[in-house]
């Protein structure tokens, strides 16, 4: 007489925990704020944007955050975002 298997019951997943009520600005969108407040008189250099990038987001790597950095500005934020980064000799600004 053969017997036949059942499959074990399924335990219900435990419930998720919801998602934060608001996220925190993501490394990109950061770039983009350090560079608006930048102005032609006091421009914002890579390496300040590195740091203020480091301090918000203090669980990333430092050279990952540099490359992102050196991806972004000037170039795709100019061409993917439509923003008017000018470099200067002192640094980066968003023409307004």
């Amino acid at each position: 007489m053969a017997t036949t298997k059942t499959a074990p019951k399924k335990t219900p997943a435990p419930a998720k925990e919801d998602a934060p009520a608001k996220k925190s600005p993501g490394v990109i969108a950061s770039i983009e704020e350090f560079l608006s407040k930048a102005t032609k008189e006091k421009p914002i250099t890579k390496e300040g944007i590195v740091e203020r990038l480091a301090k918000r987001f203090p669980d990333r790597e430092v050279t990952a955050l540099t490359r992102t950095c050196a991806c972004q500005v000037p170039g795709r934020m100019s061409k993917e975002r439509g923003i008017n980064v000018v470099k200067t000799d002192d640094g980066f600004y968003i023409k307004k």
